[in-house]
């Protein structure tokens, strides 16, 4: 994967976190929260850590329809899911992100923070309860994943 320049230096930053914290003893994940970010309000990097930015999720909260606390809960579950090794993610993709896209729709019964299209809206992971296209997410978390070596 191809990172630009402040993607490097945001990779170099949370690598400098996870050396500090660095013991033989220590397994962990991280979360960690920025100001801003001209690539995208929030992203995992590998198995194990993530980021948010503050700036992108505001503007998103500024919406009528969201509620402040509710983007904020959704964009760090969403994060941390990917911590979990969910795959495959349904509706995780560039053309489930808008309701104009058909994978919105298709991806629908899938009512997970991890759906783009739940996403900002559900404090929740799917329980699996659809018929079809829908994953157990509780049931399927990896809670090891993030010991993996990206």
């Amino acid at each position: 994967m191809l990172f630009n320049n402040e993607q490097n230096g945001l990779l170099v930053e949370i690598n400098q976190l996870k050396q500090a914290l660095n013991s033989p003893d220590y397994k962990g994940a991280y979360g960690v929260l920025i100001y801003s970010s001209s690539w995208v309000a929030g992203a995992a990097f590998g198995p194990n850590c993530f980021y948010i930015t503050s700036k992108g999720h505001e503007k998103k909260a500024s919406s009528p329809l969201l509620d402040r606390d509710t983007v904020f809960a959704s964009a760090f579950m969403h994060e941390t899911g990917h911590t979990f090794g969910f795959w495959p993610i349904p509706g995780h993709n560039q053309n489930s992100m808008y309701p104009w896209q058909l994978g919105w729709w298709l991806n629908r019964p899938y009512k997970s923070c991890m759906n783009y299209g739940y996403m900002y809206y559900t404090v929740d992971y799917s329980d699996g309860s659809r018929i079809i296209k829908d994953y157990d997410d509780w049931s399927r978390m990896r809670l090891d994943y993030f010991e993996q070596e990206w």
